[in-house]
């Protein structure tokens, strides 16, 4: 027996599946581009990255040790170490 092959024509429905297609497959990046951001990543991002977060322990290392010299200077003072910002303001407490 002779194999059979039916033909369809090419209509509407099979044109708007074909260019899904194609436009799904032209919107993925290429394993070109994928390696190209990840060597920039790398490269860029890395260094950035590591800068801030050198930057960020910095910055609370340094304004933690000036609250505490802070708080260790009101208490040497005799001082309250935390305000409630008022000043020349009488305060009634009513009970």
């Amino acid at each position: 027996m002779d194999p059979v092959v039916r033909l369809q024509p090419f209509g509407s429905q099979q044109r708007d599946r074909v260019a899904r297609g194609y436009r799904w497959a032209q919107s993925q990046p290429s394993w070109i581009v994928r390696l190209a951001v990840l060597t920039f990543l790398l490269v860029v991002g890395l260094p950035i990255l590591l800068l801030v977060m050198f930057a960020v322990l910095a910055a609370s290392v340094v304004f933690g040790g000036l609250a505490l010299f802070h708080t260790a200077l009101a208490k040497l003072r005799g001082l309250p170490a935390h305000r409630d910002g008022r000043k020349n303001v009488r305060v009634i407490r009513r009970q």
